[in-house]
């Protein structure tokens, strides 16, 4: 009890954070009784804040409490790992199975998935620790009685940007992520929507979970959608739909939304190797023409035309 008393909650500045693990390894008696989230949030903030902690003090101190973390906890210390640049495939791993078996007695809040999905964000699928990583996301925001506002849509689906759709935890996540986008009553921002498809670049339509995700899409941008994509906006979307195919009607329903809310009279300022780049990802995405496929590309070549010119 002494070392709960005056590690944790006292906020004794003097203990070190690989001191509480040294302190609570040693202990004989079992310790479930008298540790709270609380505390394991007060040692993992102390822990984490000292800069002599290692590695492997964060491996003891997941081991050491594994079994009385909470999601909130868990969600937690990844941010703190991230931000201190510690975090190593094997805590990933420790903290997605943490995130699936833990006891929680509510939900998990929005501004924890904001920190679920901006870690992903720096991470690859490629790597099995971070598809652990997909798997309890998935679970928690499918648990989530939050709505998706369309800041969060445009943030959720940008931090997949480097996921590949070819894993199946990537795409279990589209689909929970899709659900949750059909049932969000909120509007894009030209910045939202930008976001979004941009971060559609490893996502190809091959998959009918990234098809339902882009079909959502599509009718946010024709119906639930404010304001219009300036050039260098346009061109990042481009950029980032280089994976899909028009053979799909998704696809082509998209490219319509899109340049609906293209403003065609935009008169800033974009880099000339980045409209070239998208005028090319356009003639691979525009397998056959469709509604708006001619509109589209003409408007990038008259984009192109512009830089070339001056």
């Amino acid at each position: 009890m002494f070392l709960v008393r005056n590690l944790g909650v006292a906020k004794q500045q003097r203990v070190s954070g690989s001191a509480i693990c040294r302190g609570f390894a040693r202990l004989n008696a079992p310790h479930e009784n008298f540790i709270t989230n609380e505390f394991i949030e007060a040692a993992s903030a102390r822990l984490l804040r000292d800069k002599k902690t290692r590695v492997t003090d964060v491996n003891q101190f997941l081991t050491l409490f594994r079994s009385e973390m909470n999601s909130s906890n868990y969600i937690n210390f990844l941010e703190r790992c991230g931000r201190r640049k510690i975090l190593q495939p094997n805590h990933v791993f420790a903290i997605g199975n943490g995130l699936l078996y833990c006891k929680d007695e509510n939900p998990v809040s929005l501004n924890e998935i904001d920190k679920l999905f901006q870690s992903l964000g720096y991470m690859s699928a490629k790597h099995r620790s971070t598809r652990a990583l997909l798997v309890a996301t998935s679970f928690k925001l499918k648990n989530s009685d939050n709505a998706l506002t369309g800041a969060h849509i445009g943030k959720y689906i940008n931090a997949l940007r480097d996921m590949r759709s070819g894993h199946p935890e990537v795409r279990e996540l589209l689909e929970v992520l899709t659900e949750k986008i059909a049932g969000s009553d909120d509007k894009l921002t030209a910045h939202d929507a930008t976001l979004a498809l941009s971060g559609l670049q490893c996502l190809s339509s091959e998959y009918a979970e990234v098809r339902s995700m882009v079909r959502e899409l599509s009718s946010k941008l024709s119906q639930a959608c404010e304001g219009k994509l300036n050039n260098e906006q346009f061109i990042t979307v481009m950029l980032g739909i280089r994976r899909l195919r028009n053979d799909h009607t998704e696809v082509q329903n998209l490219l319509q939304a899109l340049m609906m809310r293209v403003d065609t009279e935009a008169q800033d300022v974009v880099n000339a190797h980045q409209c070239r780049e998208a005028l090319s990802v356009a003639e691979n995405v525009v397998v056959h023409k469709s509604d708006g496929t001619e509109e589209l590309l003409a408007h990038l070549n008259r984009i192109l035309s512009t830089l070339t010119s001056e």
